[in-house]
């Protein structure tokens, strides 16, 4: 029942932010009005922009009213040159164009010779006055100068007005598990709110490629630093291409290579020779805990060059960047174990204090608080002392400290390559990767394990069909499968021995003590992922005064869990007295007599479904004078019907009072198959009010599509 509930609780929320579809593209568009001295409109004025560091190049002219406007220009340093028979040429250098900027240049010319240059210096405009839309660029120099404590530009989201590091999704801790956001140890991490909507509603995009956990609603792959180009945050969208995200949208721009060669190199070091000595895990040391951190990598970039055989200046490009960590440090964790004298029965001298009853003697308490060894059970005895540590620390509170060292390495590749193809397609690949792996001991006689290999990859094509008409496309894939569990030191041998079974199909067992007790730390191996797939395309028609945008969208996330487990709980209860539960009885007691309050069993515990979505939209900025733009758009967006697998939505029908079954059929029952999945006994026979009992008519039991999403 808890992981159909759970599992419901994860579509429902899947289903919500898959809702935030998405048709941007990390780019950026140069508009602006041309005039003669006397301030009249210049029309076929012609405009040349170049990038300083690639040299690629676009034409453009101005319409009737002198207007004009260069779409889809990927974002860099730029100059741009307006040439006019019977005016001076002007020129404007070193113009900087960002991530989904409309950048405004106007330009007033003077009479003379085109071979007379007149150069124009200024600032960018602090207003942008051709959208309503709002955000914040964090350039290059922020994005690698700044102190960021663990390399994580999240850091740097808190600079951006309305964002707040309120942090409310699963995705608001650390660590290497799908409920977390990967990252360095102890390092630096926001993932706020944005304008005062839930994180959960914000989406994370990598050069226009997903690189959102819809789980976590975090980052799929932790870019690395000096990969990254700048990034927006924009928050208020109201242009019909950006879809129906509430919260904010963390566009990354990746670094290309340039006509020049460049590169960095890093090395960040912690380590237990600069810390002090910790008064409580240390107490009984002389010094601090052994600790070490290291942070590395390398980047290079520049045009791909082969003597004597291919020249790539102002065509071929490539970067490439890796960083590693590498993390150790104890585990430093005080408990309570069992000791000897517990596990022969004997708690008169136990930390925990709590009086034990005997529930096989009407409730009567142990005399000395001792077990009779007659009533103990062998298998669970057996089971606590090979699998549960011994005491090794002496406090009034305490009596075992683990020390074991905890290993988090991680290893980060990002490969770009940018290719021109002739004068009016630019082709770009990138793909993005991060290696990441654990070795922690919840006890010191378990180790656990955790692998991830998180993926981002996507490409795109720039087509120019005239300066007036320009097409991006662009599609991509992300993931980050888990692959997680612990095993004992001692081996599954001797759990084999005491008896226990199942092991190769279910797992080992393991068994869980209430406070001030733990668990055994053992579980089976299981995967988890949410793997999504994505592209979109954007048709910009520049028409008179109109620049009309057409486009699309499509994305799918999927869901894919796996994992077999068997588990005991013990609690305080069995072995307390009546109408005293919470002051008297003891977990450890319960479980010598082997006396479970809770036992579970899971066989191809699997979950996979996928929901998919697609966008349509079209956009029309206006320019209806020089200082008044009319934006007017509409949107539509289709989300389908999740498919998923049969038999594991199942829940509450609030109309009829109904518990209704997904799958087509119920299991048989038990008494007849013998083996799971069934149902006890002879099936919904024997169990209460099972006429509210129902397979629901539909087997996926998933949300109905939408088809009628329509948005100015």
């Amino acid at each position: 029942m808890k992981n159909r509930v759970l599992f419901s609780n994860m579509l429902a929320i899947t289903f919500c932010l898959i809702a935030n579809l998405y048709a941007q593209t990390p780019t950026g568009q140069i508009v602006g009005h041309v005039t003669d001295p006397d301030g009249a409109s210049v029309p076929q004025a012609d405009l040349t922009l170049n990038s300083i560091d690639t040299g690629f190049e676009r034409k453009a002219s101005t319409n009737e009213a002198g207007f004009y406007t260069v779409p889809l220009l990927p974002v860099g340093r730029y100059r741009i040159s307006v040439l006019k028979s019977g005016f001076r040429t002007v020129g404007e250098s070193d113009i900087t164009l960002n991530v989904n900027q409309t950048l405004t240049l106007d330009f007033n010319l003077t009479l003379g010779q085109t071979t007379q240059t007149v150069e124009v210096t200024g600032e960018s405009p602090l207003l942008q006055s051709e959208t309503s839309e709002l955000g914040s660029v964090i350039d290059q120099r922020s994005v690698i100068s700044l102190p960021l404590n663990g390399r994580n530009f999240t850091q740097l989201l808190t600079l951006t007005p309305g964002a707040t590091p309120i942090s409310t999704s699963q995705g608001s801790s650390l660590g290497v598990d799908d409920g977390s956001s990967i990252a360095l140890p102890g390092s630096g991490f926001s993932n706020p709110s944005i304008h005062g909507q839930q994180n959960r509603s914000s989406m994370y995009l990598l050069d226009g490629i997903l690189n959102t956990d819809f789980r976590t609603t975090t980052y799929t792959v932790l870019p690395i630093i000096d990969a990254v180009q700048e990034f927006k945050v924009q928050s208020h969208n109201d242009q019909a291409q950006y879809g129906s995200v509430l919260g904010g949208i963390v566009n990354l721009v990746s670094q290309s290579g340039t006509n020049s060669y460049h590169g960095s190199a890093w090395e960040f070091l912690r380590n237990n020779f600069f810390n002090a000595r910790n008064p409580f895990s240390d107490a009984q040391s002389s010094g601090p805990a052994a600790f070490r951190q290291n942070e590395f990598g390398v980047s290079f970039g520049g045009p791909i060059r082969i003597p004597k055989v291919y020249n790539g200046t102002n065509k071929t490009f490539f970067f490439f960047a890796y960083e590693g960590w590498r993390y150790r440090s104890p585990t430093n964790s005080l408990s309570v174990v069992p000791t000897s004298a517990e596990l022969s029965g004997d708690f008169s001298k136990s930390i925990y204090t709590h009086q034990i009853f005997n529930p096989f003697s009407n409730y009567s308490p142990f005399a000395g608080n001792v077990i009779p060894a007659n009533l103990i059970n062998k298998q669970v005895q057996s089971y606590l002392q090979t699998y549960f540590d011994q005491p090794n620390y002496s406090s009034a509170t305490f009596n075992s400290i683990n020390l074991a060292s905890q290993a988090n390495d991680s290893n980060s590749y990002n490969g770009r390559l940018d290719q021109k193809l002739g004068e009016k397609d630019n082709l770009w690949f990138r793909w993005s990767e991060m290696d990441g792996s654990t070795t922690q001991h919840p006890t010191r006689s378990v180790s656990g394990f955790t692998t991830v290999a998180a993926k981002n990859a996507g490409g795109g094509l720039t087509h120019v069909f005239s300066p007036n008409l320009v097409l991006d496309v662009r599609g991509g894939y992300d993931s980050r499968p888990f692959l997680f569990g612990s095993t004992p030191v001692a081996g599954l041998g001797p759990m084999q021995t005491e008896g226990f079974t199942q092991l190769n199909t279910l797992g080992p067992v393991a068994v869980n003590l209430s406070g001030p007790y733990g668990g055994s730390g053992i579980s089976n191996s299981a995967v988890r992922g949410n793997p999504n797939y994505s592209a979109t395309g954007n048709l910009t028609w520049v028409a008179g005064n109109h620049t009309v945008n057409f486009g699309s969208s499509w994305i799918t996330q999927s869901r894919v869990q796996s994992g077999n487990s068997q588990a005991y709980t013990f609690a305080d209860a069995q072995t307390a007295a009546p109408g005293q539960i919470g002051t008297t009885g003891n977990s450890l007691a319960s479980a010598l007599l082997g006396l479970p309050s809770q036992a579970g069993f899971q066989l191809n515990n699997d979950i996979n479904y996928d929901i998919s979505s697609w966008a349509v939209y079209a956009q029309d900025e206006w320019k209806l004078t020089p200082r008044i733009t009319l934006n007017v758009g509409l949107r539509y967006d289709k989300f389908n019907q999740p498919s998923l697998n049969q038999g594991m939505n199942n829940g509450f029908d609030f109309s009829t009072g109904n518990w209704l079954i997904g799958g087509g059929k119920l299991p048989p029952d038990c008494n007849t198959k013998g083996v799971a999945p069934c149902i006890p006994g002879n099936g919904l026979t024997d169990v209460p009010f099972s006429n509210h009992i129902v397979v629901d008519p539909n087997p996926v039991r998933g949300p109905n599509p939408v088809n009628d999403n329509w948005g100015p």
